[in-house]
């Protein structure tokens, strides 16, 4: 989410200050502006939350988090410099200008599909509607494709086209601050998106003098509406992130929006995890599987300007380095970068990226101190990364290394804590390379914490200090915690209803709301393979709802977007992948495709193929699945196989028993044993 500078203004004059209001499409959209001062123009006002008359669809916006006090404010400044239309007393801002549209974290806040496809299923409305924008209604599909959805961070006027007795209608309107449109590249709104009505722009006119229609809302004055003019089209728009404040780069056209997690799963079938299963939602809800990131356990995920930023894990008994991965669509990743020590989370803000973690002892030029040092880099692309602070704490605790960081309103704010003890550190940086200690004592008796900000709000999910039983070494149960604070520095603690019993391991925010990806706090190995993890949502930071489940351990959580493929509004789920394999150096022994045979040959000949070893014990199959004790040479496993095109193939145990794919008579001894 970089910001860049404004693009190249365009010459705009205005003819004549009394000159009727005229408005020209052209075939291609282009606008024409003229000056009114005319009192007998009549204006609508349609508030945020309303279609307004004549609507050409039902509603195709989606839901979006209002925008948080620094938003308004930074929107209100913005208002202030804009140039004023002298006979009109007109603010008039250019469609491209840095943060005059708002956005949900470069997310989705319209679904142009279901627009595209209820004029489709509607051919007078669509003939209509193409008319008003000087399109052809066969070319509605991509002409829609091209447009950016976005929020208004002001009272805006535009001529708002409704549709009544078979044909558009047009009427002088003022959309509210929080209404959620498409705008053109050239940053011209274009759809409103509550009601599908197609918009133009208008002229500057002074509405002192013309007749206002409707009811005014709180905060609505003449002086802050403004007129927009087309920017020059540069292939992205710069949007304001509702929730933090932070300016990001929004590529031109749709996207998806979508919830994104990452959790760790073994290649093997042992309890020793080693690579990363990547999942999307649109609702945080259904999850589907995207992606294996094999020989990588990510440990955070961010996203912005259009590509997404994982950091790992270093191997286990290896060299404390830890890769950094990016990522388009969230299917194909690439390794950026690789930096020494162990990196746990990442996040982006004021122009550049900050990933933070445990620094090497010694590394760097870096002196361990009692319980080690957190390290930060930066970086402005995603890709190149440098050192640019440690963290060092000689209080009676010692820091364990930093192992969340977030960005919201101007500030950088990181914390540093582990699973099982206690405290939780808070760190503040204004600029990312200088850092402070806040609420030192606040969250002593707390453990883990991953922070987060939204909606004018620090979160902190953090949990309750509860010692193991000293006999048997099994984890006491523990509950969630919800630390908030609107600073970054004082901190208030309450326990987060519906978290209860659990353990916090990884949290995101987005689109107004929070998940946290957690697991029962009294499992006895939180690192096992086999282990899922429960999602849970909530609009406040207070009070959770258990929505949703991810199989495997949870490594991070993160909220963006993706491009859209043909519109879609979530991704399609795919078939779970398999660990890669090389060639069986010897043809495999397959059956008849029509039906499956159950036999330890054929399964053993499935995990030959798929670079596994083992010998196969008491095979049990039911209708195309099969489960098996796999003999390995220092222990014993349970394998899952799928009966595909003739023959048996691995499949990750994870992500079929939290799909819930095994048919029921396999399903307690598929998922319920070792």
């Amino acid at each position: 989410m970089t910001e860049t500078s404004v693009g190249r203004r365009r010459r705009w004059w205005i003819v004549g200050a009394i000159v009727a209001a005229v408005v020209l499409v052209g075939a291609a959209g282009a606008v024409y502006f003229a000056v009114s001062s005319n009192a007998a123009v009549s204006v609508a006002l349609v508030p945020s939350s309303t279609p307004g008359a004549n609507p050409f669809t039902a509603t195709v916006a989606s839901a979006t988090p209002d925008a948080a006090d620094t938003v308004v404010q930074k929107s209100a400044q913005l208002r202030k410099t804009l140039p004023v239309a002298k006979a009109t007393h007109t603010p008039v801002a250019t469609g491209t200008t840095p943060g005059l549209y708002g956005g949900s974290g470069d997310a989705q806040v319209c679904d142009p599909q279901k627009l595209v496809s209820f004029l489709t299923a509607n051919p007078a409305k669509a003939a209509a509607w193409a008319r008003v924008l000087g399109v052809r209604a066969k070319n509605i599909g991509a002409y829609v494709a091209s447009l950016t959805p976005v929020i208004l961070n002001s009272d805006t006027l535009v001529i708002n086209h409704g549709y009544r007795n078979g044909a558009a209608t047009t009427l002088v309107s003022v959309l509210q601050a929080g209404t959620a449109v498409m705008v053109d590249a050239t940053g011209t709104p274009r759809v409103k998106c509550n009601c599908g009505n197609p918009l133009t722009a208008p002229q500057p006119l002074s509405l002192t003098a013309a007749h206002v229609v409707g009811k005014r809302w709180a905060g609505y004055a003449p002086k802050n509406v403004i007129a927009v003019k087309p920017g020059a089209s540069g292939g992205d728009l710069q949007l304001v992130d509702l929730g933090t404040g932070t300016v990001y780069q929004q590529a031109v056209g749709p996207v998806t929006a979508l919830w994104a997690a990452a959790s760790w799963s073994t290649s093997t079938g042992t309890s020793i995890v080693d690579q990363t299963e990547v999942w999307t939602s649109a609702d945080g809800r259904s999850w589907a599987h995207v992606a294996t990131v094999p020989h990588e356990l990510i440990s955070g995920l961010g996203y912005a300007n259009g590509h997404w930023v994982a950091v790992t894990l270093p191997p286990v008994f290896d060299v404390p380095q830890s890769d950094i991965l990016t990522s388009a669509d969230l299917r194909t990743w690439k390794k950026a970068a690789s930096v020494p020590g162990q990196l746990n989370g990442v996040a982006f803000g004021g122009g550049r990226w900050e990933a933070v973690g445990d620094a090497p002892a010694g590394s760097l030029g870096y002196q361990s101190q009692a319980g080690g040092a957190g390290i930060v880099y930066s970086s402005s692309n995603g890709s190149d990364w440098r050192p640019v602070a440690t963290v060092a704490d000689t209080s009676k605790y010692g820091l364990t290394g930093l192992s969340s960081v977030a960005y919201g309103d101007g500030r950088w704010t990181a914390v540093a804590g582990i699973a099982l003890a206690p405290p939780v550190k808070v760190y503040g940086s204004t600029d990312g390379e200088h850092w402070t200690p806040q609420a030192a004592d606040a969250l002593e008796n707390q453990t883990g914490g991953a922070v987060t900000y939204g909606s004018g709000t620090w979160l902190i999910n953090a949990n309750t200090h509860a010692l193991p039983d000293p006999l048997t070494f099994t984890p006491s149960p523990t509950d969630g915690l919800a630390d908030t604070s609107t600073d970054g520095a004082s901190w208030q603690t309450a326990p987060a209803a519906g978290l209860e019993g659990t353990r916090v391991e990884a949290a995101g925010y987005g689109s107004g709301r929070w998940l946290v990806a957690t697991e029962e706090s009294d499992l006895p190995n939180p690192m096992h393979a086999l282990v899922g993890s429960r999602v849970a949502s909530s609009s406040d930071g207070n009070t959770w709802a258990m929505i949703g489940q991810i199989a495997g351990p949870m490594g991070a959580i993160g909220y963006g977007a993706v491009p859209s493929r043909g519109g879609a509004t979530a991704p399609p789920t795919t078939p779970s992948a398999t660990p890669s394999a090389a060639p069986s150096p010897t043809p495999s022994p397959t059956a008849a495709a029509g039906s499956p045979q159950c036999s330890a040959d054929l399964l053993k000949a499935a995990r030959t193929r798929a670079g596994l070893d083992g010998t196969i014990d008491h095979p049990q199959c039911s209708g195309t699945w099969a489960i098996a004790a796999v003999i390995l040479q220092q222990s014993e496993i349970t394998a899952v196989f799928e009966w595909v095109d003739g023959a048996w193939t691995v499949r990750s145990r994870n992500n079929v028993c939290a799909e819930n794919l095994l048919p029921a008579d396999l399903v307690q001894l598929g998922c319920h044993s070792n």
